[in-house]
């Protein structure tokens, strides 16, 4: 009997404090990784008009304004997006014709964090990055958790980012905590029935 404890205590404690932290940072990665998969794409498509631009093709004006006008109509995910921002906080390219041209330098979530800023010194350090912030979803005000990946293009000063909501991992994760507690529940109640049944047959 005590050994069935033992092992219950084990498989519990090491559900909690090691696969549960474990399958949360890999749902967290994959959401980085797909995120990162997006903007990079973005890089290559706005790197692509920088190459065109020159006698006899497109001018600069023109290309940047190509770009911007495919990255407006750019939608993947949950309605998710990207965009452009300068050096300076100024929204430049957006699927929200009104976010265009504001001045995000002074806006912070309700942590404190002024995440655009965050957004460029990222930018300016290693050239891209992740930041966590929170921010309410569109027609909601209760802030959530949000990861954005920017990539600064260098040659216009362009800071190409994404992001996605992931209040959905908090909600995956009480699912799989609940789903792994009744499972090592279930899990001693067997090893407790049968370690009983095999007391009874040895007495």
């Amino acid at each position: 009997m005590l050994i069935s404890i033992i092992t219950i205590l084990s498989v519990l404690i090491a559900s909690i404090f090691y696969l549960l932290p474990y399958t949360e940072k890999q749902l967290f990665r994959e959401k980085e990784n797909a995120l990162k998969q997006v903007v990079e794409v973005t890089y290559m498509l706005v790197s692509d008009y920088h190459l065109r631009v020159g006698p006899g093709s497109l001018s600069e004006t023109d290309a940047r304004e190509g770009v911007m006008a495919d990255i407006r109509s750019l939608r993947y995910g949950n309605n998710d997006y990207i965009w452009i921002n300068d050096l300076n906080s100024v929204i430049l390219a957006h699927p929200e014709p009104e976010e265009e041209g504001r001045d995000m330098s002074r806006v912070k979530d309700i942590n404190g964090k002024y995440y655009v800023n965050e957004f460029i010194e990222i930018c300016k350090r290693k050239g891209d990055g992740f930041v966590y912030y929170v921010r309410p979803r569109a027609g909601s005000g209760k802030p959530v958790p949000k990861i954005s990946y920017v990539k600064f293009f260098e040659p216009w000063g362009w800071v190409i980012g994404s992001g996605i909501y992931v209040d959905d991992v908090e909600i995956e994760m009480k699912n799989i905590r609940f789903r792994m507690i009744s499972v090592t529940f279930l899990f001693a109640f067997i090893i407790l029935i049968f370690t009983g049944f095999i007391a009874h047959i040895i007495n």
